[in-house]
């Protein structure tokens, strides 16, 4: 299940990447920060699960402000 939950976090953060420039920054900080919210109760479980995902995720997490402990 963390596996899937971080496959969400990930393509909702893809997605936010390629269509940033087109659309309203708070709309999509808003719409993603919505799944990462709740990922981010089990964040540590779902990295060392799915590590590959780490520097993407920081990457997107960075792009919306927020930090990686």
């Amino acid at each position: 299940m963390m596996s899937a939950l971080l496959c969400d976090v990930t393509f909702a953060c893809v997605r936010w990447c390629r269509r940033r420039r087109r659309l309203d920054l708070h709309q999509m900080t808003s719409e993603i920060s919505t799944v990462i919210e709740e990922a981010s109760k089990n964040v540590s479980i779902v990295f060392s699960q799915c590590s590959h995902h780490y520097r993407l995720l920081c990457f997107c997490y960075r792009q919306l402000g927020l930090v990686v402990n």
